[in-house]
């Protein structure tokens, strides 16, 4: 058996049920700090390393033949060790004990209400993207950082995202239950300058009405995206067709991804969704991973290849966007619909009359409408006005059945 002990901040945080189970463990894992705690028990003290996709594999082979305890920081299912080994045992060979968090206990001294709070983690993860956008959207929010990104790199990140967001009030609290616990509360301008370590938090406050929230990611302006000159849906039409996706919680393939804008705004309005961006060329495509670092987006997976071969080692999708398919726009078609959950909706756009054409022929028992959208713009002209017409987009939306 093995048992997951939430930790708490300190040692006086655990529960007698807790300690009973160290005491009658036979090995007993986790961190350097935590382990410190044990030190007169009778188990034997294995320490966790960064190695610890390992580490678990001989855990769990471990423990078919002695009771094993680990030791977890904070709440163990947050992004914590119980998570992974839930993944990887049965329901019956894990018992989770659990404790007082740290984000607990900082809102306990804060005498703050966290009914409305959101919560997220980018401790140990991909070092290039915070979800700035959805965090400041947030009446109240908390963000585990770590030691390169601590709480004072993501107040300053959050504000270069979103300078309207400097004078947000918010805390830090760090070596919650120790002799070197602190908690500070400030602007997130102050708090940018504040010198704090890898165990702390930023809790973003309720949102004032003088502070400007994010805009929705919807109908971003063109120049938001690094893209090449012409290539890209442009916001009017990248607002229909997300209308016309339909999306929900699931997949979305986002096929001839150009600088990705259309995927990324899925992304940036669904949480939910896990987005698949495929573009065959290379410069593109490092757009697209410029676009959505900028953007702070987690759920969305960038591909360099051919669409029809790439979508063969990807998930089924609940919705599909093709905004490029060039000669085989009519072959994508009929792929993705074989592949498609049955309600989903592919959305097509195309300039092209070769391409209309072919999609005017494709899978037509699915096809659900065909519009033409046509934008007019006005510039200033001496003392007047003049609309100048982008090209006309046709847009075809087809349903699996």
């Amino acid at each position: 058996m093995i048992h997951v002990i939430s930790c708490g901040t300190c040692y006086e945080d655990l529960s007698q049920r807790a300690r009973q189970v160290v005491e009658n463990c036979d090995l007993l894992y986790g961190g350097t700090r935590l382990l410190e705690w044990f030190q007169d028990t009778r188990a034997k003290l294995r320490p966790l390393t960064k190695a610890l996709d390992q580490e678990l594999d001989v855990l769990i082979k471990e423990s078919q033949q002695m009771e094993i305890a680990v030791l977890a920081s904070g709440d163990s299912l947050f992004f914590g060790i119980a998570a992974k080994l839930a993944r990887r045992v049965p329901a019956d060979a894990l018992n989770i004990v659990p404790g007082i968090s740290a984000m607990q206990a900082a809102f306990a001294h804060l005498g703050i209400d966290w009914s409305g709070a959101r919560f997220y983690s980018i401790h140990g993860r991909d070092s290039t993207v915070l979800p700035w956008r959805v965090i400041l959207q947030q009446p109240s929010a908390v963000v585990y950082g770590d030691h390169q990104r601590t709480p004072a790199w993501i107040a300053a990140e959050l504000i270069r995202q979103h300078p309207e967001a400097a004078t947000r009030h918010a805390s830090i609290a760090e070596n919650l239950g120790s002799d070197l616990a602190h908690i500070e509360t400030a602007t997130l301008e102050a708090l940018t300058q504040s010198d704090c370590g890898g165990l702390s938090m930023l809790i973003l406050h309720t949102v004032g009405t003088a502070i400007e929230s994010p805009a929705l990611s919807l109908g971003l302006a063109d120049d938001h995206y690094a893209h090449v000159k012409g290539l890209i849906t442009h916001p009017e039409v990248r607002a229909i067709a997300l209308s016309k996706l339909r999306l929900k919680a699931g997949v979305l393939w986002d096929l001839g991804a150009g600088s990705g804008s259309v995927g990324i705004e899925a992304a940036g309005l669904c949480a939910n969704v896990q987005v698949y961006s495929v573009e065959k060329s290379a410069e593109r495509v490092a757009m697209i991973e410029q676009n959505r670092t900028a953007e702070g987006l987690n759920h969305l997976t960038v591909i360099e290849g051919d669409a029809l071969t790439s979508i063969r080692h990807l998930p089924d999708p609940d919705a599909v966007f093709i905004g490029g398919g060039g000669k085989q726009v009519g072959a994508l078609i009929e792929a993705a619909l074989q592949r498609l959950t049955p309600g989903g909706h592919i959305v097509a756009t195309a300039v092209l009359a070769d391409t209309i054409e072919q999609l005017n022929h494709s899978a037509t028992e699915h096809r659900t409408e065909w519009l033409e959208i046509g934008v007019r713009r006005a510039r200033t002209l001496a003392h007047s006005s003049l609309f100048d017409s982008d090209t006309p987009i046709n847009i075809f939306v087809f349903k699996k059945r």
